[in-house]
């Protein structure tokens, strides 16, 4: 849905998350829903590149009332965008860990808005899996009976593999293990190196993280059962995916 409204989405002071839109549990279930993205619009250029914008507009958005969701539209223009690659690694990361903004925005008056402190609660029903999510990939439902990839998971994966490499190659890899990583006649010793340095290299990816992860969990805003930063950039990409980056940068 395009944004027609002029406001800039609020977002949450300490992760810069932006807000998401309240809604009352009965009234949830009275009405059509549809997605709401958390990071719009959808043309920003902060937003385009498959392997690092396109990643932050997929990672999360929420089920909501369609009336809520027009009327959403009608007043925001989107929230402030990150713009570097840390801080769209940040942002991906943490809404994929969990982190959701304890304040909502509440348009339950028409033409109007107000921002809203939730109670455990409504933030708990708020955050279920099944309201708040990554966005689905359409291809996949399309296909029925068939086993495809889902490219919005794809994507994540390889901006966490190529971010990961990045971060490494500056501060704990160094070009000689990535040589002898890649050359190696020895399986054992190939599978040693690569071990250290995924190991190495996603703790100093996520180092910066979990300081504003642990303290939105204090805060109230981490859901139930949520995964930590360092696992959740695991799952999304495989080891393949990581030695894939550290062989294209060595080759760069």
């Amino acid at each position: 849905m395009s944004s027609s409204g002029i406001e800039r989405t609020p977002v949450d002071e300490l992760t810069n998350l932006p807000l998401p839109i309240y809604t009352r549990r009965y009234d949830y279930f009275q009405h059509e829903r549809n997605f709401h993205h958390h990071f719009h619009p959808s043309n920003s250029p902060e937003l385009q590149g498959y392997y690092d914008g396109k990643p932050v507009r997929y990672s999360r958005g929420q089920d909501i009332q369609k009336y809520l969701h027009d009327r959403y539209h009608d007043i925001f223009a989107g929230p402030p965008l990150p713009e570097t690659s840390k801080d769209k690694f940040t942002t991906t990361v943490l809404v994929l860990s969990g982190v959701l903004p304890r304040q909502a925005i509440d348009l339950y008056t028409h033409g109007e808005f107000r921002i809203v402190d939730m109670s455990r609660g409504e933030h708990s029903f708020l955050a279920n899996p099944s309201r708040l999510h990554m966005e689905s990939d359409r291809r996949i439902k399309s296909m029925e009976g068939k086993r495809q990839k889902d490219k919005q998971r794809e994507r994540v994966g390889r901006f966490f593999a190529n971010y990961v490499v990045e971060q490494a190659l500056d501060e704990v890899i160094t070009a000689e293990t990535i040589e002898r990583f890649l050359h190696t006649p020895n399986d054992k010793e190939r599978r040693l190196l690569g071990h250290t340095m995924l190991e190495n290299a996603v703790d100093v990816s996520v180092a910066e993280l979990i300081t504003v992860h642990d303290k939105a969990k204090r805060a109230g805003m981490v859901a139930s059962g949520a995964l930590a930063v360092k696992e959740v950039v695991q799952r999304y990409f495989s080891v393949g995916k990581f030695y894939q980056s550290l062989a294209e940068h060595a080759t760069a």
